[in-house]
């Protein structure tokens, strides 16, 4: 696996390397192996596609060699995304808990920290999904007894349309910016790219 990965992007000896099967374009050359994924579903094979015939291991180990702890940022989203295990880290346990996180409620504090647009944006798209009947969002009893989704913006909504999962990837820049210990330690950090979901 390590020799499928691209060395050029990086000055960071590459001691870990990302699977293939959840690795960004940038990162690896076996393209037909990487899976793309809406974050607002479940990570299940069925709902995630691939350029292979057959559905993505997501048994198989996160990293090469595997590794117990994980940290992943993106450039869009104010939060990281932090894995440690027991047991090595399977590509099922990161897409799992990329959904995890982005499914909690965004802080009173986090929200009003975000500009104006960005807010406004963010209440769109929570009303948009409490409103949209095919949401996979949580639907619940609300005070007349009926079932509604209520509209309080998730971590999801500060992403709008940047939905499909497009893998992750080293980016000194990024990671430098976005990490507080020194890059050289950053073995186990990768950034994960986002792309725009067709459906929005």
């Amino acid at each position: 696996m390590a020799a499928s990965i691209a060395r050029g992007y990086t000055d960071r000896p590459p001691a870990l390397m990302v699977n293939p099967v959840i690795a960004a374009d940038r990162a690896t050359v076996h393209l037909q192996l990487q899976v793309r994924w809406d974050l607002r579903t479940v990570p299940t094979p069925d709902h995630m596609d691939t350029n292979s015939r057959t559905p993505p291991d997501l048994s198989q180990p996160a990293t090469n060699p595997p590794t117990r702890a994980m940290y992943i940022v993106a450039d869009e989203l104010p939060w990281a995304i932090s894995i440690k295990r027991y047991n090595i880290i399977s590509c099922q346990d990161v897409l799992d808990a990329i959904y995890k996180t982005l499914q909690e409620p965004i802080k009173r504090d986090e929200f009003f920290a975000a500009s104006a647009k960005k807010r406004s944006q963010i209440t769109k798209v929570a009303i948009q999904e409490a409103e949209d009947p095919e949401s996979g969002r949580e639907a619940v009893f609300n005070e007349t007894g009926d079932i509604s989704r209520p509209a309080d913006p998730l971590r999801i909504d500060w992403l709008d349309a940047l939905t499909d999962f497009r893998g992750l990837y080293i980016d000194e820049k990024i990671l430098n910016e976005r990490c507080t210990w020194a890059i050289d330690d950053l073995q186990d950090a990768w950034v994960m790219s986002l792309g725009l979901n067709d459906d929005r």
